[in-house]
């Protein structure tokens, strides 16, 4: 659980409905950050979030 232990360093990436990288963001857990649409396409957007290689968490969001 990656709230147990605040300070890990992560990575967050995201693709777009055809599988291309669109967006990546290295962060650290527990630190708010703020992602810009910037050029981001409106749409459903899939996600990933990585402790080093480990994948350790997916979804979707939808960007409007």
């Amino acid at each position: 659980n990656s709230s147990s232990n605040p300070g890990k360093p992560l990575a967050l990436e995201m693709f777009d409905s055809e599988g291309k990288k669109v967006y990546n963001h290295d962060f650290i857990c527990n630190t708010p950050f703020t992602i810009t649409k910037g050029s981001l396409a409106a749409g459903t957007c899939f996600y990933k979030i990585f402790e080093k290689e480990n994948l350790i968490g997916s979804g979707k969001l939808v960007i409007q």
